[in-house]
C-alpha cells in the first residue's frame, strides 16, 4: 500500500526514541517565523479544513 507523508523530513521519525530526539530540537532550535511557517502548514488539515472541503465535495455531486 502506498501512502503520501505530508510532513518535511526533518519531522519524520519511526521510533519515539527518534520522535523524542526531533522535538527536542526543535524545542531548542525554535524561532517565531519558522513556527508561523508550520502553524499555517498544519492548518490545512485542521477538522475545519476537513470539513470545509469534505463539504465542497459532496456539494459537487447533489
Amino acid at each position: 500500500m502506498r501512502h503520501l507523508d505530508y510532513a518535511p523530513e526533518e519531522y519524520m521519525f519511526n521510533s519515539i526514541d527518534e520522535a523524542i530526539d526531533k522535538v527536542e530540537k526543535a524545542v531548542e532550535f525554535w524561532d517565531y517565523e519558522k513556527a508561523s511557517l508550520m502553524r499555517s502548514a498544519a492548518q490545512r488539515f485542521s477538522l475545519g479544513a476537513y470539513v470545509d472541503r469534505l463539504i465542497n465535495i459532496i456539494t459537487k455531486f447533489l
